[in-house]
């Protein structure tokens, strides 16, 4: 069907629905609210129909009642449904326009009614900018890592480096430059300045507040911190004040922040934009005329304004909140020794599940034969230490992470008194370095220091064929240590494992062959089954099956009762 014939299809539907006609050509449809106020909807993307759900916007100068109201943009958008659970059905294709046109009436309706109002507090973030980036004016990253909540407080912000639109706001310099270590310096007099934080008890509404004027009557009228806004104003002068608050909301609270004299705080930006106008304007304004404007651009550069930035607030579960079940590590400060091809990719696993602390031990050097299965294999990253580039990498995602370094033989610090699971409170040791010495040193020191501490011991078999995990919650109750003699795991499934560790420099270089995503796989599916199943005080051991049934394409020998396992699977069993 040619374009023309199928507009003239869904226009004539609609005009058998009742709606008038404005343009075939434009394909305006108009149809009367209450008060015989008459309303004209524009359908925007006939072009992807039927495979995508028909998007339609208010058209000419629409009725004040009905700019800044739930689900309609200052452009006049209308948000009809929410695209993460509607699918269009092109097999129904003129249901599907009756449906999104109906939707898109209701949804102006409720408007104009004002019976959808707590909707607008979903969105107002989206809100709170929008009608900013429609004028072209500033918009912002700011990125929030201060733990606020009830109480008005003094933060500090700093700009990112070499980008005049993107901020950082923490509880103090120190905190701010810990969390942007590895990826940023901030450094120099004017890069930090103050920020206040207010939390509202009452929300913000459409119109917002423009004027000094009207954001201190706002500030007083919302919060119980009026007098702390015009003290923190008043002590920063002609400087520019940057303001975050809060206001509630359905699932918590919502973060947003106000910036007065903004151009004292962005005055590269400010200028650039300002001479960017002018010149703009040059040769299409008389003299006189230009003179004007010049004036005014400049009081207005003098005087500073007032602009409204969005806040991303990357504490506690917010990040890991998106992943669905939000934070389901329960455990706030864990070791992970061995930061290799496991080792990065549990630390990496740990960060996502919301933990908020980890060290991280390992005395050697990324090489290039980490490359395909490390976490942070690279060209960037090779020789430096394993601990450095994990806990770059890791906190690039999560940069409220804490991490603590310790580029060191873990055997020594063991030795240490007290040692790094005394010193930094560590709840469990997660062990990935193949050498079950080293979980027997762990064990040995926690039950000489009477330490609760969790062990945890992970390892693959060659080619992924298998993986393991021993965990002890229990460090004093060994008695079923499932090891031979030669402390090799009773359990593994691959009977020649010594044959085929691979050797390239002799015992310089060896390793155990197996790739970055057995690794990948086995170490998400083992921290899962970790945190909601082997936390109980028991000690456990933990069996995950990988290809078993493609195993024969490699060289291994594997126990009688292997095929018997399908491929993927995990067991968990107390010792």
């Amino acid at each position: 069907m040619t374009d023309d014939r199928l507009r003239d299809a869904l226009l004539g539907i609609a005009e058998r629905k009742g709606y008038r006609i404005e343009s075939k050509e434009d394909f305006l449809i108009c149809f009367n609210l209450e008060d015989d106020v008459e309303v004209t909807l524009r359908y925007k993307n006939l072009e992807t129909f039927p495979y995508e759900i028909p998007e339609f916007e208010l058209y000419g100068d629409f009725p004040e009642m009905l700019k800044g109201r739930p689900h309609i943009s200052a452009d006049g958008g209308i948000c009809a449904f929410d695209k993460t659970k509607s699918r269009a059905n092109p097999l129904n294709p003129y249901g599907l326009f009756v449906e999104a046109l109906g939707k898109a009436r209701s949804t102006v309706e409720a408007s104009y009614r004002e019976t959808n109002d707590d909707d607008f507090f979903d969105e107002f973030k989206f809100y709170w900018i929008y009608e900013q980036l429609l004028q072209e004016d500033f918009s912002s990253a700011v990125i929030n890592l201060a733990n606020v909540g009830h109480d008005c407080c003094e933060l500090v912000a700093a700009k990112v480096p070499n980008n005049n639109r993107a901020f950082v706001v923490g509880d103090s310099e120190e905190a701010i430059k810990e969390a942007v270590k590895g990826q940023f310096v901030i450094d120099g007099d004017n890069a930090f300045f103050k920020c206040l934080y207010i939390p509202l008890y009452e929300e913000f509404r459409y119109p917002f507040p423009s004027t000094r004027q009207e954001w201190k009557e706002a500030f007083h009228s919302k919060s119980k911190f009026g007098d702390e806004y015009d003290r923190f104003l008043r002590k920063n002068g002609g400087e520019a004040s940057f303001v975050m608050f809060s206001q509630p909301a359905k699932d918590g609270r919502i973060l947003a922040a106000v910036v007065h004299n903004f151009n004292s705080l962005n005055p590269k930006a400010a200028i650039n934009d300002q001479l960017t106008e002018l010149l703009f304007l040059a040769d299409k304004m008389s003299g006189n005329e230009y003179r004007k404007k010049a004036r005014s651009i400049s009081a207005q550069m003098a005087s500073g304004r007032t602009v409204r930035v969005g806040v991303t607030d990357l504490t506690g579960d917010r990040l890991v909140n998106r992943g669905g079940v939000g934070r389901y590590s329960t455990i706030d400060s864990a070791a992970v020794v061995g930061c290799g091809s496991l080792g990065s990719h549990l630390a990496d696993a740990l960060a996502k599940s919301g933990i908020p602390k980890l060290v991280l031990i390992d005395e050697d050097r990324l090489e290039t034969d980490n490359f395909a299965r490390h976490l942070c294999g690279g060209m960037g990253s090779l020789y430096s230490e394993k601990v450095a580039v994990v806990s770059d990498r890791i906190r690039e995602n999560m940069p409220a992470l804490k991490t603590v370094l310790k580029p060191e033989d873990v055997h020594k610090l063991l030795n240490e008194s007290p040692c790094f699971i005394e010193e930094e409170d560590v709840e469990v040791v997660f062990l990935a370095t193949g050498t079950f010495s080293t979980e027997l040193h762990v064990l040995s020191v926690l039950k000489e220091r009477s330490l609760s501490t969790t062990v945890a011991s992970i390892w693959l078999e060659p080619y992924g064929v298998a993986g393991h995990a021993l965990v002890f919650n229990d460090p004093s109750d060994l008695a079923e240590l499932p090891f031979g003699e030669d402390l090799t795991y009773a359990e593994s499934l691959v009977l020649n494992a010594d044959e085929l560790t691979k050797r390239e420099a002799g015992c310089v270089s060896t390793y155990m062959p197996y790739s970055g995503s057995d690794a990948l796989i086995f170490v998400n599916t083992f921290l899962k089954v970790f945190t909601e199943k082997m936390s109980d005080g028991n000690n456990y051991c933990f069996d995950w099956f990988g290809g078993i049934s493609s195993s024969g394409r490699y060289p291994v020998k594997l126990r009688d009762d292997a095929y018997t396992h399908a491929d993927y699977s995990c067991e968990v069993r107390k010792l």
